[in-house]
């Protein structure tokens, strides 16, 4: 079975989050996602909504996962990290 997450961010919805400090971004994104974001210029807002979208697909699609198999659970999910540091644990139950 494929588990697939999409998600589908309203770009303008991230305007405001360009005048966020970097202690608020950073509950989010990693410091390196940070720096890049302020390199873009005009695309400020469709960077954050794009690393936005692909943390939330991820977790969505992992959740899914583990609701198809009880077995499993999401034990971490950082959405800072670029790839999603996720813990599943098999219940031995």
């Amino acid at each position: 079975m494929i588990f697939c997450g999409i998600d589908l961010v309203h770009i303008p919805r991230f305007n405001k989050w360009v005048h966020y400090t970097d202690q608020q971004l950073a509950t989010v994104f990693t410091l390196n996602e940070i720096a890049e974001f302020k390199t873009k210029g005009l695309k400020q807002s469709t960077f954050l909504a794009s690393r936005f979208a692909i943390k939330e697909a991820c977790y969505k699609a992992l959740s899914s996962l583990c609701s198809h198999h009880k077995e499993l659970s999401i034990q971490s999910f950082n959405l800072r990290t670029i790839a999603p540091f996720i813990e599943l644990h098999k219940d031995t139950q």
